[in-house]
């Protein structure tokens, strides 16, 4: 499953919410942003999944020796160090893809009900990219499609977000069928009735005079009732040091100065 939005809009909210409540499953969430190999994706897994399951888990029903029985089997894995597209001596594909398959098998031989949060998915494979090569994030996304198609009867998930479209990515890079069996969710920007009660709750809360008026013509003037342009504009009104409701002409001259052209753009 994939969320997808632009920057600021809940998606990783969305990520914590579910860690603090996973249900039966155990949460692992990775922020994507800060990796750009494949081998360091793949360790993060590893490493989180490790610690997770050496702390208590109360709602787990697994006796202490299965679970000792998967810690010993994540521990013998031998993760590669570094990045690229370098094959190993038999020439057999790059020097992560054997760890990556038996990390793959761990998952379905003992049904690990694991929840793999992956933040910012797509920004990820840009890296990989420009990291290594094209041929990197093919060889990745193949691996990831095979993973899930592996994992489908057994109780492992992914969930992915991305502020840049995935299937945009993917289909940059040739590789959309990749892909193709995500369900995809857009979060989509507030409806009217939403971003007008935000920002009277904003102006309330900042003791700002922002009347319905000006509510009304923010989003005129925005266009896009996305949070962060609510709350960008209520910074600027913030600044600019209103004692009065700023007229329209007023909010028009704070979108073209400040916030177009100013900078917060």
């Amino acid at each position: 499953m994939a969320f997808l939005g632009p920057r600021r809009t809940g998606k990783t909210s969305c990520l914590e919410e579910i860690k603090a409540s996973p249900g039966d499953f155990l949460p692992i969430l990775l922020n994507l942003e800060k990796h750009d190999t494949v081998e360091a994706w793949l360790a993060g897994m590893v490493r989180e999944l490790r610690k997770t399951m050496e702390q208590p888990q109360p709602k787990m029903t697994w006796a202490k020796e299965k679970v000792d029985h998967i810690l010993s089997r994540i521990k013998k894995l031998e993760l590669p160090v570094g990045g690229g597209l370098e094959l190993n001596q038999d020439r057999a594909g790059p020097a992560w893809r054997k760890p990556a398959d038996e990390f793959l098998a761990l998952l379905a031989d003992e049904d690990v009900p694991v929840l793999f949060l992956l933040d910012e998915f797509p920004t990820f494979l840009k890296l990989v990219t420009r990291k290594s090569s094209r041929d990197e994030a093919e060889a990745v996304l193949n691996w990831f499609r095979a993973a899930r198609h592996d994992l489908k009867d057994r109780r492992a998930r992914f969930l992915v977000t991305g502020s840049i479209g995935l299937k945009g990515v993917v289909r940059g890079l040739g590789l959309a069928p990749t892909v193709n069996e995500f369900d995809t969710h857009e979060i989509p920007p507030l409806t009217e009735g939403e971003a007008l009660g935000l920002l009277e709750t904003l102006a309330r809360d900042n003791k700002l005079p922002l009347d319905s008026a000006g509510r009304a013509h923010i989003l005129e003037l925005l266009g896009a009732n996305w949070p962060i342009l609510l709350q960008l504009f209520i910074s600027e009104i913030q600044d600019a040091g209103f004692t009065q409701p700023p007229t329209a002409e007023e909010l028009d001259r704070l979108y073209h100065e400040r916030l177009v052209h100013g900078s917060r753009n």
